[in-house]
């Protein structure tokens, strides 16, 4: 049995919707501490806190850095387990961990599960970038385990580290 991990480029809609987010929340931000310093003080302009909030380069780069930063942790990865005999069973396995580790199941078709966490935090991102779902395919010569870093890292530690019983799995001759 071989494993492959194969990392997947951080995809642009990720970075754009977390950088979208965060400079809105950022805008209702500013203007609230806008309105508490123009009650106060009353001779605050309106054009004098927009020069003041744009020549500061720290407050609009927290947006950019989050952006990446979420960009890069929203990355796929894909597991693919090679060189054995019933790939059909090793996903099956692999679903009932993950459903063993708090993930549900979507939708499963002919040789695709796919897997979701119940979790409402994690929930959110899925439904908007689809970055929660855990894809379990497989074909006769391999199968693939698709998802965030942490899903695929717990099957891969279980496969290489854990004490697993394949007893359906005879090595492939070739």
């Amino acid at each position: 049995m071989e494993l492959a991990l194969t990392k997947h480029r951080p995809q642009l809609k990720h970075f754009a919707l977390v950088l979208a987010l965060s400079i809105l929340f950022y805008a209702i931000v500013l203007m609230l501490v806008y309105l508490v310093f123009w009650l106060v003080a009353s001779s605050a302009t309106l054009n004098e806190f927009r020069q003041d909030v744009s020549s500061s380069a720290g407050l609009w780069l927290f947006p950019v850095a989050g952006g990446i930063i979420h960009a890069f942790s929203f990355q796929k990865h894909t597991l693919t387990i090679t060189g054995i005999a019933e790939p059909e069973q090793v996903a099956e396995w692999a679903v009932r961990f993950l459903q063993k580790e708090g993930r549900e199941t979507i939708s499963e078709r002919d040789a695709e599960t796919v897997l979701a966490s119940p979790n409402k935090f994690f929930r959110l991102f899925h439904y908007w970038l689809g970055a929660e779902l855990v894809h379990v395919r497989y074909t006769p010569d391999h199968v693939a385990v698709t998802g965030h870093y942490r899903h695929i890292d717990l099957i891969e530690s279980k496969i290489k580290f854990g004490k697993l019983d394949f007893s359906f799995q005879n090595a492939k001759t070739s």
